[in-house]
């Protein structure tokens, strides 16, 4: 076998482990998904950017999108105007931004920048929704029902689509 014929024969396996892998890896991730599904609000009350501490329950009654995010995050500042554009728009759904550690002046700073105008900017220094929903990384949008259970979750940037989806599967 020649030298090009090994290399092309090596590059194919290498590419065969990394999907395997991947697969391997969304997989899981889709298993913890359904895992998670049907999981109850959490009740802890976090800090309110303007107003009094608030909890996640406390919503409970209607429909709720919860995104995890942070200011240092391109993805999540990628998608911050679309969600801020929907919770000015969807009165019948209480939209909760949740800040993963970061501090009140850097959050301001940048909602202030950015012209954002949210309403519900919780702070969460050490990461309880995200361990209590069991998801790693940001951004992460979650999607609760009326009962404050978890309908649906979207890891990662989230498109108008799958945002509408997520809001329709919590209305059901």
């Amino acid at each position: 076998m020649g030298a090009l014929a090994i290399r092309s024969w090596r590059a194919a396996a290498s590419l065969a482990a990394a999907a395997a892998l991947g697969l391997l890896f969304w997989g899981g991730i889709g298993e913890l998904t359904r895992a998670t599904l049907g999981k109850a609000a959490p009740t802890v009350a976090l800090e309110q950017m303007d107003g009094p501490p608030l909890a996640i329950s406390d919503f409970r009654g209607r429909p709720v999108v919860v995104n995890l995010w942070a200011t240092w995050c391109p993805p999540c500042r990628r998608e911050m105007p679309l969600l801020a554009g929907a919770a000015a728009a969807n009165h019948a759904v209480a939209f909760v931004f949740v800040n993963q550690a970061e501090g009140p002046e850097r959050i301001r700073g940048y909602l202030s920048g950015e012209g954002l105008a949210l309403t519900h900017v919780l702070l969460d220094p050490a990461l309880q929704v995200q361990r209590h929903y069991a998801v790693a990384g940001i951004p992460v949008t979650l999607f609760l029902r009326a009962d404050g259970t978890l309908a649906d979750l979207h890891v990662g940037e989230i498109s108008p689509e799958l945002l509408q989806a997520g809001i329709d599967a919590s209305a059901r």
